[in-house]
């Protein structure tokens, strides 16, 4: 008995007559495409916003950097009103610098307290920022002025100050 070869029973291959073109092309390729073009579009949407962020961190150590070096020259001199005018000087720079539309009465006066108790609503805030009112224009300065409380307040007021509605300040709202 002869054994039939099995394979020359089978039928030859058929071929398709059109090849499989590129395109259109699959899902995985569409998402490889447009991903670099996202990418970009959120960079270019969240790079503003990084670059205030770091702006406005530059100028709080500034700020607090300036605060440090009066903190430690009105110790060395014990002048207490030296250093609320520094301070008061100071803050006023950090506050122009932070926000531009202010218009310029309120760097003065009631205003300027104003200002500082509604930015950073806490107990001490009336009794430091009255300081710059009523101090800070006399001759001599009472001597009964905690120069280091004044300083702990102004740093944490550059640091923990708020916008009006008392939302803290996130990078680079004002």
């Amino acid at each position: 008995m002869q054994n039939p070869d099995p394979l020359a029973a089978l039928r030859p291959i058929v071929l398709p007559t059109e090849t499989i073109g590129w395109w259109p092309l699959a899902p995985g390729w569409w998402f490889l495409l447009c991903l670099p073009i996202i990418i970009l579009i959120a960079w270019l949407l969240i790079r503003p916003a990084l670059q205030r962020r770091k702006l406005h961190r530059q100028l709080q150590q500034h700020c607090l950097r300036l605060l440090e070096e009066a903190h430690s020259q009105a110790n060395s001199h014990s002048d207490p009103l030296y250093y609320l005018q520094q301070c008061n000087q100071i803050l006023k720079r950090y506050v122009r610098s932070r926000y531009h539309n202010l218009p310029l009465p309120a760097w003065h006066g009631d205003s300027w307290i104003t200002f500082l108790q509604t930015h950073f609503p806490d107990n001490d805030t009336n009794n430091y920022a009255q300081l710059f009112g009523e101090q800070l224009y006399k001759p001599r300065a009472d001597s009964s002025i905690d120069i280091d409380a004044v300083h702990s307040w102004a740093r944490n007021w550059v640091i923990q100050h708020q916008k009006p509605d008392g939302k803290p300040l996130r990078g680079g709202q004002a």
